[in-house]
């Protein structure tokens, strides 16, 4: 017998994978961002509707880039992990604040709900250690998060 499961066709990810990369895209950026990281942006799976977000908030303005499960998912994971540190973070209760930057690592703060002072990358990277993240590596863990519920 076959089993239908069928889930909800508007959610929000519960389960994000933070990049913390190692490289800036800019010299301007690369000066901003002192110590190891450089950039901090990041990218979740969608059960139910086999889709990947991927959030990259930037000097220049956000990207939200949404991208259907399979190869070319796969090849922007590849691009994006080049070089970076990986946490996977579960997303707080809502809380709301006053967003009073927009570079980065604020806009990675309020995405995952998160009240922390860092700003830097390398300041938040200790913060998400500190708070539930677990970092990985190797596969980037998609065949766990696409069999995720969460």
């Amino acid at each position: 017998m076959i089993t239908i499961s069928t889930g909800p066709l508007i959610c929000q990810p519960a389960i994000w994978t933070v990049v913390f990369n190692k490289r800036a895209a800019t010299r301007w950026a690369a000066f901003l961002a002192l110590g190891t990281y450089k950039h901090v942006r990041a990218y979740a799976y969608v059960p139910y509707l086999h889709v990947w977000v991927f959030f990259d908030p930037k000097l220049s303005g956000t990207d939200i880039i949404v991208a259907a499960d399979g190869e070319s998912a796969n090849a922007m994971i590849a691009s994006w992990i080049a070089d970076a540190d990986l946490i996977r973070m579960r997303v707080a209760p809502a809380r709301q604040g006053f967003p009073l930057f927009g570079f980065c690592v604020p806009a990675i703060k309020r995405l995952l709900g998160l009240r922390c002072v860092s700003l830097r990358p390398d300041a938040f990277y200790r913060f998400c250690l500190r708070n539930g993240g677990q970092p990985f590596e190797g596969a980037h863990g998609i065949a766990e998060l696409r069999s995720s519920k969460a």
